[in-house]
């Protein structure tokens, strides 16, 4: 049976048979068991288990953004040119 009590854990009292532990809670829920009854015990949350991390984009990573589409527009309209000197051509050939 592993060991649930641990020299580094938190001090929590059971509610329901009132013994005293210092156990490490797990990371995710932030709670353990009571190595007396096995009730649940909760500690305080110093972190929430499930945050969300909202990434505002840097001013670099936005002009880099800015720069591509702008080079991408601009490839675009060079081709779209392109196909209308091409059209046009044809048209000026074919009236010859």
């Amino acid at each position: 049976m592993p060991s649930t009590r641990t020299p580094e854990g938190e001090f929590n009292r059971c509610g329901i048979c009132g013994c005293e532990s210092d156990m490490e809670p797990s990371y995710l829920f932030n709670d353990a068991t009571c190595p007396a009854c096995g009730h649940l015990l909760r500690y305080p949350a110093k972190v929430p288990a499930f945050s969300v991390v909202s990434h505002k984009p840097t001013r670099s990573t936005s002009t880099v953004i800015r720069q591509t589409m702008w080079l991408i527009s601009y490839r675009i309209r060079m081709q779209i040119r392109q196909l209308k000197r091409r059209t046009l051509g044809l048209v000026f050939a074919s009236a010859r």
